[in-house]
């Protein structure tokens, strides 16, 4: 398993992490992914082979950015 912390800023409510959740745990390989506005952060769980530089894209998709 893999467990990757990422920093997101732009997340302002729950609604943002919500949206974030939603999102990245449709990308195959994903088990687990866990937004937390208050601290900027987006921890995502799965298969040793997920698509980091896809999850990445799908958030700034959404109109966060990662840092």
């Amino acid at each position: 398993m893999k467990e990757v912390i990422l920093n997101v800023e732009g997340m302002m409510c729950s609604g943002c992490e919500n949206r974030v959740k939603n999102t990245i745990s449709k990308i195959e390989g994903v088990t687990n992914v866990e937004a937390d506005h208050e601290t900027n952060t987006v921890k995502v769980n799965g298969e040793d082979n997920i698509d980091i530089k896809s999850v990445k894209e799908k958030i700034t998709d959404l109109g966060y950015e990662v840092k």
